[in-house]
């Protein structure tokens, strides 16, 4: 089994370059969170999203990370410097996520999380 560093590189992997059956993998069905504008995000809007191309990724660094092991659930918090596009407008900063992984049927998948913008 994947400890939750290894799924973490997978996601993160999966979210640069828009690897939508690993992302289905990984993300629950019930998924719940709030991204840093306050919108609630859902599994099938974030692969919709990623499939559409509408948004490019070109740098995805990680840091500042702690991880959590709960039986049966992890929380991480990480900080992520990210620059891409969205629709063709250029974006760039550094965004701290939490993210909450549960182990169901013999698979962890994130559950649910937020992310909130830093300086």
């Amino acid at each position: 089994m994947s400890t939750i560093a290894d799924l973490e590189k997978q996601l993160l992997s999966a979210v640069r370059s828009h690897d939508t059956v690993t992302l289905d993998r990984l993300l629950a069905d019930d998924l719940l969170f709030t991204d840093h504008l306050g919108r609630h995000i859902t599994k099938a809007w974030d692969l919709a999203e990623h499939a559409s191309g509408r948004m490019t990724i070109d740098e995805l660094v990680p840091s500042e990370q702690v991880i959590r092991e709960l039986p049966k659930a992890a929380i991480v918090s990480v900080r992520l410097y990210i620059r891409g596009a969205y629709e063709g407008v250029p974006f760039e900063g550094y965004i701290r996520y939490t993210r909450f992984w549960m182990l169901r049927e013999r698979r962890w998948q994130v559950v649910g999380g937020h992310s909130s913008v830093v300086a």
